[in-house]
């Protein structure tokens, strides 16, 4: 779980007030905000047990672990259950890997949908034709809303 702490020092009474507050999100499925549909690995067996290079596409189903994800407060996301991490292949897809976790930015719009930015590419999280999360320019944002529940 990451942290983020901040120190008040206030002089005249020598006392220093160290404030953590805990910077991960719980676990989330990440769905469209127009179809409803969800991040979710695509693998044929577990969902909890997905290889490395293993994609995600947007499917209808939008229960169990499988879909569930976690923002970490270094703005890396996790596939709650595997522990794997989201990072950007050379085709520009989002696919799942043991490690090094690449980092997002989330923009929250007044609605309450988000946009998801790859912080290294500056690229933003869109859909390919066969509904596969890959990246591209943000001039075409996909907007994205977060959900405990599913649909």
């Amino acid at each position: 779980m990451g942290l983020f702490c901040s120190i008040n020092k206030e002089l005249n009474l020598l006392n220093v007030i160290l404030i953590c507050l805990s910077t991960d999100i719980v676990s989330v499925a990440i769905q469209s905000s127009s179809t409803k549909n969800c991040w979710t690995p695509m693998t044929s067996s577990n969902p909890c047990e997905p290889g490395d290079g293993t994609l995600f596409s947007l499917q209808p189903y939008c229960q169990g672990e499988g879909v569930m994800m976690t923002f970490r407060g270094d703005g890396s996301l996790v596939h709650s259950c595997s522990g794997k991490c989201v990072f950007k292949n050379a085709k520009d897809q989002l696919a799942l890997r043991d490690g090094p976790c690449d980092a997002f930015t989330r923009r929250e719009n007044p609605s309450g949908t988000i946009v998801l930015t790859h912080l290294a590419s500056g690229l933003c999280v869109n859909l390919d034709a066969a509904n596969k999360l890959i990246l591209t320019s943000c001039s075409s944002r996909y907007l994205f809303e977060l959900t405990q529940s599913g649909n």
